[in-house]
């Protein structure tokens, strides 16, 4: 439920197209790479790393897709979700005078995660990749705290300029 809050549509600024169009950007490219490299893969791939990023399971060549069929529909449900920033959860209360402000920072939010999630995904398959290639290695340590980051970052400075919106 909304709480009766405004029902509308923030405008996006330059910065809110840009991170848009990179989502779509990055998604086209999760399809290509997966498309390219599948030719190219062998017919067994990692299909699970360890804790460690070592790879520790395996599987047909086919589930390479699997990465951009979650990711893409991820990314549907995240942009069929920014067209309803009254109805989601704010950390201040929504007023007819702060619901723009608070609506533009929230849809900016979902963009940058779109983003990052489907970069983290093209990272992922390009991982899954050269392990298949027979490259060692597995994940290496600093891709977890980098992942964790990009979630994590743009979160907080969500709820810092929220507040500071308020």
């Amino acid at each position: 439920m909304d709480g009766g809050r405004p029902r509308l549509t923030p405008q996006p600024t330059d910065l809110d197209a840009m991170l848009e169009s990179a989502g779509w950007l990055a998604l086209a490219a999760l399809w290509g790479l997966a498309a390219y490299w599948y030719a190219t893969l062998p017919a067994v791939v990692p299909t699970h790393f360890n804790g460690a990023g070592q790879v520790n399971a395996y599987g047909p060549k086919g589930t390479i897709f699997i990465l951009p069929v979650v990711g893409s529909a991820m990314f549907a449900v995240m942009t069929l979700l920014n067209r309803f920033p009254h109805a989601f959860n704010y950390p201040v209360a929504i007023t007819a005078a702060n619901a723009p402000q608070q609506y533009l920072l929230a849809t900016r939010l979902l963009r940058f995660l779109k983003l990052a999630i489907i970069a983290v995904f093209c990272a992922l398959l390009a991982f899954i990749h050269r392990a298949a290639a027979g490259a060692a290695g597995g994940i290496p340590g600093w891709f977890l705290p980098l992942i964790i980051a990009a979630c994590l970052l743009p979160t907080v400075w969500y709820l810092v300029a929220s507040a500071k919106a308020k």
